[in-house]
């Protein structure tokens, strides 16, 4: 037993005593130490951001004294190519072109209705107005599209790489794993980057309107720089440990989206009274209030609420120095940590899938439960074949947890109001109202989770089958273009079974609790299954139109939200230069762009109780238009799904003859 130890930890951990060996570990031990060095000055002293700033840079010289010498190799000739590779991309270039005429119509529309809503014309002294108003529309903006894209922009990186078997030919040069994980990340943040400061030349017009806070515009761009930084570390951990991209942006987008619904609802949370007791038994324990200030240090929806309180009550040289430190160290630290993580995790994860030969707990079960082969090979292989968790401990890890989100908040609820009322038939309103607050949060939560990932799953679904070379036998078959549509668009949204599990959870304890109104519990079916197949449609529709995987990715996110709330920018600002900004037709306007093309509002309105239909004074015309946007949403995933199959039989070069004699004389359609 001391042998093989002893034989194991030599092999494990193999100590070189050549020159460049220990020339590489000095460099390494000086980059920790002026990594630790910069974010312990800048972060627990109270320094000005230029003061932080200048010693961080000087913690830093040994290090990147060391990187020219040699000793220390950060960077390697990825990041020049993939530098190069993006730059000469279109797309990109097309993105940074959008925003930046988005910007434009946000600026040019705010100051017509901000001349609108003035009665005797525009006056000089109100520039300095509405260049505070358009700076924070600009920085919510920003921070926005960073949120949405930096994880379509990182979550690719390397499993792409290992999606187009490209990963093995990197591992096979001398090149060392943080070498190869930080040219990637670096290489999207630079492009990123990019987008980020195609704002800056329109911020610089506020200059002839009075101009803005330097202040404000310094942590405008530090909060939007280490949003996009945070969610980069974690992107490129699941780009590293997940197998294919799809699952890696679907795993970023997920964890985005639940630590902002965490935070939210711990937020509420500080506000009911169970928030002053202790978390366990101890005069010293923390309570609930300070794990909630602990975990909203990061949230970009706090601080940029907390920015604008700042900028409203004129305190931002007091504010936001400790708000941009805590924020920096917050995100700081997790990209750091899901950095590390993911270059220790590179070649381990993928050599152990290349290996991996021997049946699985999960595979086992899956395939005992799996039926046999239909008349419909297509739609059995999409609803059967593709399981969301290819090992059993990581699908026990991620319900587990997603069980414990579910229900912590209602135990806090129930522990506030009264375990009593959770069981009992009296409830008072206090209780239903809370409830009814965790369902329409929940629902919303979940529903943009699932929708997305019926849309991202859809994205690559005939892009995937091109990079793993299976199309050609697919269209080689005596299969239609329909049962590859159908099959494909069916799958997509059979895919998020264990989602629409969760909703079924969520809507249930709801109408339990009393949250909800039974009623309620058909519609918001119906309305998710409808916004589910026009996520669907989207997603096959790019995907059969584009060549790669990333960029059907991308397109359907960046349409995806663009249809679903993206255009509230724009219609916001045409009601203000048009309706004034006030008004009945400016309210009709919101309603009818709330519920026909807002799903989010409409998830958010479908969990309601037998309470607010009596004290919501417009909510006939606010069921009206979801109604009519349910329907809308439902005709166009239908026509967008003719539209696809339209393509596909394009693609593919089927007609009706084809299928006729596949019907007829073939007994094994789909072999």
């Amino acid at each position: 037993m001391i042998r093989r130890t002893l034989t194991w930890l030599r092999l494990t951990f193999r100590i070189s005593s050549s020159t460049p060996s220990w020339q590489e570990r000095a460099g390494d031990v000086c980059l920790i130490v002026g990594l630790v060095a910069a974010i312990g000055l800048m972060c627990f002293t109270p320094l000005h951001w230029w003061q932080a700033l200048l010693i961080g840079v000087l913690c830093l010289t040994p290090a990147i004294a060391l990187n020219r010498m040699g000793w220390l190799k950060v960077f390697g000739p990825v990041l020049y190519y993939d530098l190069i590779r993006q730059a000469r991309q279109s797309r990109f270039i097309w993105i940074r072109f959008l925003y930046c005429c988005l910007l434009v119509v946000l600026l040019l529309y705010m100051t017509i209705g901000y001349i609108t809503s003035q009665g005797d014309g525009f006056d000089v002294q109100s520039g300095p107005d509405l260049a505070q108003s358009f700076f924070d529309v600009f920085l919510a903006a920003q921070l926005i599209m960073v949120a949405v894209l930096t994880p379509a922009y990182v979550a690719g990186a390397i499993a792409d790489e290992r999606d187009r078997k490209t990963l093995e030919f990197i591992f096979a040069t001398d090149l060392l794993n943080r070498e190869i994980v930080l040219s990637k990340l670096g290489s999207r943040l630079a492009n990123l980057g990019l987008i980020i400061l195609t704002g800056l030349p329109i911020l610089s017009f506020l200059q002839f309107l009075g101009g803005v806070d330097p202040n404000l515009v310094l942590a405008g761009f530090a909060i939007t720089g280490l949003t996009a930084l945070g969610e980069a570390g974690v992107s490129i951990y699941f780009s590293t440990t997940c197998k294919s991209p799809r699952d890696a942006i679907v795993a970023s987008y997920g964890v985005l989206l639940f630590y902002i619904v965490i935070t939210m609802m711990l937020w509420i949370a500080t506000n009911l009274p169970v928030s002053t007791t202790p978390i366990w038994f101890g005069e010293q324990a923390p309570t609930l209030a300070d794990v909630a200030a602990l975990l909203n240090m990061g949230s970009v929806v706090l601080v940029f609420t907390r920015v604008q309180m700042a900028g409203a009550t004129g305190t931002l040289a007091t504010d936001l120095p400790p708000l941009v430190r805590s924020y920096a160290l917050f995100h700081g630290l997790l990209a750091l940590a899901c950095t590390a993580l993911a270059i220790a995790r590179l070649r381990r994860d993928t050599v152990a899938r290349t290996g991996a030969g021997r049946e699985t707990l999960s595979s086992k079960l899956r395939a005992m439960l799996r039926p046999a082969v239909s008349n419909a090979p297509m739609t059995w292989k999409e609803m059967h074949c593709e399981a969301p968790f290819k090992s059993f401990k990581a699908w026990l890890a991620v319900y587990a947890v997603i069980l414990a989100i579910t229900l912590v908040p209602i135990a806090l609820i129930a522990d506030a109001f009264g375990w009593y009322q959770l069981f009992g038939i009296t409830r008072d309103e206090g209780f239903k109202t809370s409830m009814n607050v965790w369902a329409r949060c929940y629902n919303v939560a979940v529903g943009c989770l699932t929708l997305l990932a019926v849309a991202v799953r859809a994205s690559t679904s005939i892009t995937r089958e091109r990079s793993n070379q299976t199309w050609e036998n697919l269209i080689t078959t005596t299969m239609d273009s329909s049962p590859i549509a159908f099959g494909k668009w069916l799958g997509s949204i059979y895919g998020v079974r264990w989602g629409m599990m969760w909703l079924l959870l969520i809507w249930s304890l709801a109408v339990f609790s009393g949250g909800m109104h039974p009623f309620a519990w058909p519609l918001a079916a119906i309305a998710w299954l409808a916004y589910a197949s026009f996520a669907a449609s989207l997603g096959l529709w790019f995907s059969a139109v584009s060549k790669s995987s990333t960029k059907a990715l991308m397109l359907t996110v960046l349409f995806a939200f663009g249809l679903g709330a993206g255009h509230w920018f724009i219609w916001i600002c045409c009601s203000m230069a048009f309706l004034g900004g006030g008004g009945s037709e400016a309210l009709g306007l919101i309603q009818f762009q709330a519920g026909v093309l807002t799903p989010p509002f409409v998830m958010a309105i479908v969990p309601f109780q037998s309470v607010t239909l009596d004290g919501y004074p417009d909510w006939n015309v606010v069921i009206f238009w979801s109604v009519i946007g349910v329907c809308s949403w439902g005709a166009a995933s239908w026509l967008l799904y003719q539209l696809t199959n339209a393509r596909l039989r394009l693609i593919t070069h089927r007609d009706g003859l084809v299928a006729t004699r596949a019907h007829s004389g073939s007994s094994e359609p789909g072999n």
